[in-house]
């Protein structure tokens, strides 16, 4: 068995799915999978039976990130290719925050693999765990005319993403 840390930094959009299906896929398969991420996350992840480790609230990823665009947009006067950067420049702040958070689970956990999205990409290259990690895109989660994939055959599609960390 293979154990798995899955980092969903938030639980707005459409990443936070592929994650819970991956993890469900994995479990499934008789790997263990330990998600970690903020409270939204957590609310989403109520009554899926996961392990769920919750980050400190100060790292909540909406918060931040509006707050990050509103002070870039009035400390340009509402340029948006001058805020960028300052929007750029302030979410690396947070990804190295929560990234000392997240090493340290990494040490307790010791995880085999770590699955993210792209909101946590991030965090696990400022993390850099000693061992293999992947991103599940959340573009995944959609095809053909924009409908979303269900639950089997989202399962076989992230499934693919992350078999090749899993020992079998």
């Amino acid at each position: 068995m293979s154990r798995f840390l899955v980092l969903a930094t938030g639980g707005a959009g459409g990443d936070l799915q592929p994650l819970i299906a991956a993890s469900l896929a994995l479990r499934d398969r008789g790997h263990e999978a330990i998600f970690v991420g903020d409270r939204s996350a957590e609310r989403v992840l109520t009554g899926l039976e996961l392990d769920v480790r919750v980050l400190p609230k100060r790292f909540d990823l909406g918060p931040r990130l509006v707050t990050a665009i509103g002070d870039a947009m009035q400390a340009t006067g509402g340029d948006l290719s001058a805020a960028g950067p300052l929007v750029e420049e302030r979410m690396a702040g947070w990804a190295g925050e929560v990234a000392v958070s997240v090493s340290r689970l990494v040490s307790e956990i010791r995880p085999h693999a770590v699955v993210t999205s792209l909101f946590g990409v991030e965090v696990v290259r400022e993390t850099a765990p000693p061992c293999p990690w992947a991103v599940v895109n959340s573009t995944l989660w959609r095809w053909g005319s924009g409908a979303h994939a269900g639950g089997s055959q989202l399962r076989a599609l992230v499934i693919q993403a992350v078999a090749p960390f899993a020992s079998k």
